[in-house]
């Protein structure tokens, strides 16, 4: 029997395999019966069904058709009777059912990443970090509109019989559409596929509408197709939509509402299998400046949204309730924190960020992040070689003082990058002015007119585990998330 085992592991679609069954005596003999135990959809056909003879040293082909309808778990045995032997053929998968049902973008689909991170923070503030999960774990939300009451049903008994069992979830948001027809039997589909959530030994769905569908499974992605494992069955017309499919469950709640008796509607939240991650097809290198050893996000937050940032430090404070109030400050600066909104525009900038997120681990890495404020103001013109720059008295030479967490600036030029320096000394220079040094000067000369601010420099890490984005349309993504300064 070759092969006498078919382990298919999570089985989306019908299968059609094969198997050969070799008489490998001198004599001949003769097959009597195909014992079936616990075929739950599987079938066994070919051209020497029982009663049947096979000759000496004679080969036999069976194919052997395993539908994805049927109990959750198959353990197919099929045992081959003859006078001498029994040869048997074993067949298991996990059944899993597809969600075939497109989004209501106008309710738009989000995505949550999470992470693990043990964070141990010493008396006087400073913090160690622990990485406790080695992939985000991730959810997507989708809303669903069931336009016709056969839609609203068939949602229903996919609740209530498959609830608490795996889903193929469509990850609509990396989805992407066929630039030419597609013939029966292909196993190459021409796409493509940076930056979407594409990977070898994973799923795609080729998809006209919840009725019309077709799950196959890649073996390799390359920058200009799918390979796949399996030929496709059906024909599929240029603008046919491609979408990955990841493994995942439903909550155990699950709400609808219904408009009327005919139209439904129901937003779903789905956990990811957390052995995932993120595709490393999706993510790409941020292309952010390093200062230090860390990266410094230099993309502007997104303006229309305010932006409010708070100051807090670690006191106690000591009171009897019968006399003075002593205050014990076990930091010797405030901590800020604040949001940082970002609005995303194309799949590319969309990996970049991913990229950057991902390298966050949550709250364990940190990098420099800009106020995007004018925090000083260059007050008289610098020649090229100053290390000495005059700026507006901020009393940073009073209160400040090269403290650790504000020594580091960005300088935003009306054209061009910014550029990052350190202040290793201040002075104050009267009542409008002071002085900062540098450690390093520009190498030309700069006016009080080359800049658009002067930025400090914070270094931060993610203030939570848990990043959730929205996706306006499959090429435009508006994330939120907060930031907490970590002392130094």
């Amino acid at each position: 029997m070759l092969p006498s085992f078919f382990a298919l592991g999570n089985l989306l679609d019908s299968q059609l395999r094969q198997v050969e069954v070799w008489n490998a005596r001198d004599d001949a003999q003769a097959l009597s019966a195909i014992q079936a135990l616990n075929p739950d959809g599987t079938e066994i056909s070919g051209n020497a069904m029982p009663p049947a003879s096979f000759g000496p040293l004679e080969s036999r082909i069976y194919n052997v058709s395993i539908s994805s309808a049927g109990s959750a778990a198959l353990n197919a045995v099929f045992t081959w009777v003859f006078p001498a032997e029994q040869p048997t053929l074993t067949v298991t998968a996990v059944r899993v059912i597809a969600m075939t049902f497109s989004p209501d973008w106008s309710d738009p689909p989000e995505e949550q990443l999470t992470w693990k991170t043990d964070v141990l923070r010493a008396y006087e503030g400073l913090e160690q970090r622990i990485q406790l999960l080695g992939k985000a774990r991730r959810n997507l939300a989708f809303s669903y509109l069931f336009e016709d009451a056969r839609q609203g049903s068939i949602f229903q008994s996919l609740v209530w019989g498959w609830q608490h069992r795996e889903f193929a979830v469509p990850v609509w948001m990396d989805q992407a559409w066929l630039g030419l027809d597609l013939e029966p039997g292909a196993v190459v589909i021409p796409m493509a596929t940076s930056f979407l959530d594409l990977a070898a030994d994973q799923a795609v769905m080729l998809w006209g509408d919840h009725d019309e569908w077709e799950i196959v499974e890649v073996d390799t992605v390359t920058l200009a197709s799918l390979n796949l494992k399996q030929p496709t069955k059906s024909a599929w017309p240029t603008g046919t939509r491609v979408v990955p499919m990841r493994l995942g469950h439903m909550p155990k709640s699950v709400e609808w509402k219904r408009d009327n008796a005919l139209m439904a509607g129901a937003r779903v939240e789905w956990s990811l299998d957390p052995t995932v991650g993120i595709g490393i097809n999706r993510l790409a290198p941020s292309g952010l400046p390093l200062y230090r050893g860390y990266e410094v996000l230099t993309e502007e937050p997104d303006w229309s949204l305010d932006v409010g940032e708070s100051a807090e430090r670690d006191i106690d404070a000591i009171d009897f309730g019968t006399g003075l109030i002593d205050y014990d400050a076990h930091t010797d600066a405030p901590e800020f924190s604040r949001p940082f909104n970002w609005l995303i525009k194309g799949r590319e900038a969309i990996a970049r960020f991913m990229g950057f997120i991902d390298a966050r681990r949550g709250r364990c890495i940190p990098f420099w992040l800009p106020t995007y404020s004018r925090d000083m103001e260059q007050s008289q013109d610098a020649s090229a070689s100053d290390l000495s720059v005059r700026i507006r008295n901020v009393l940073y030479s009073t209160h400040i003082v090269q403290h650790h967490n504000r020594c580091d600036l960005a300088f935003y030029p009306l054209a061009g990058a910014p550029i990052f320096r350190r202040i290793t000394g201040s002075a104050p220079g009267g009542m409008d002015h002071e002085w900062i040094t540098l450690d390093q000067s520009f190498g030309q000369a700069r006016a009080t007119s080359d800049w658009r601010c002067i930025s400090y420099l914070s270094f931060v890490r993610l203030d939570q585990d848990s990043l959730r984005m929205v996706w306006e349309t499959d090429d435009l993504l508006r994330a939120s998330f907060r930031v907490k300064e970590v002392l130094l």
